[in-house]
C-alpha cells in the first residue's frame, strides 16, 4: 500500500476538516450507513456506531468526555483503491489522570468510492477505559470543532 496513494490522503484530509469545523465536508467520503467499530469498553465511544450520526456522536463523546482534552495526531498513512490506513498518536489529560496511546484506522471504500466501514485498533485500550471512566463525572460540554483535538 502506496502512502501517495490518493486514499492514502484522505484520513489527514478528514482530521483537518474535522480541526476545522466542517463536519459536512469531513463526511462527504462516508456513505449513510458507514459501520464504525471501536475496541473496548467505554460507555458511549466503544462498540459499533452506525451511520454518519452515529459516527458524529462518537466523535462529540470522545471529546466531551475528556473534558476538551482529546488531542488526535496523524502519524503516517497508506492507501490502495480499497483501504486506507491511518496511525494516529491519541491523548488526552486531565490532572494526573490520561494517557498516550497510538491508535490505527483502517477505512475501507466501496466500488463507489465511498467509506462503508471503518475499524479502530489501539495500542492498549485499559488506559483509555481507565481515563474515560475516571474522568467522565467531571466532564462537560466541549467543542469538537475545537481545533487542538484533531490534526
Amino acid at each position: 500500500m502506496p502512502s501517495d496513494h490518493p486514499n492514502a490522503k484522505w484520513p489527514k484530509r478528514f482530521m483537518g476538516l474535522l480541526g476545522d469545523g466542517k463536519f459536512d465536508e469531513a463526511f462527504e467520503r462516508f456513505s449513510d450507513d458507514v459501520v464504525l467499530t471501536i475496541p473496548g469498553k467505554i460507555q458511549g465511544i466503544s462498540g459499533t456506531h452506525q451511520g454518519k450520526q452515529e459516527y458524529r456522536q462518537f466523535l462529540r463523546a470522545v471529546v466531551e468526555g475528556s473534558a476538551g482534552t482529546f488531542h488526535g495526531r496523524v502519524l503516517s498513512t497508506n492507501g490502495s483503491d480499497t483501504f486506507a490506513l491511518m496511525l494516529e498518536a491519541v491523548s488526552a489529560h486531565h490532572g494526573d489522570i490520561g494517557f498516550d496511546e497510538e491508535a490505527c484506522f483502517v477505512y475501507q471504500f466501496g466500488s463507489d468510492g465511498l467509506i462503508h466501514k471503518v475499524d479502530a485498533f489501539l495500542s492498549n485500550v485499559e488506559p483509555l477505559e481507565r481515563f474515560y471512566a475516571a474522568i467522565g463525572p467531571m466532564a462537560g460540554p466541549a467543542e469538537v470543532t475545537d481545533r487542538r483535538s484533531w490534526e
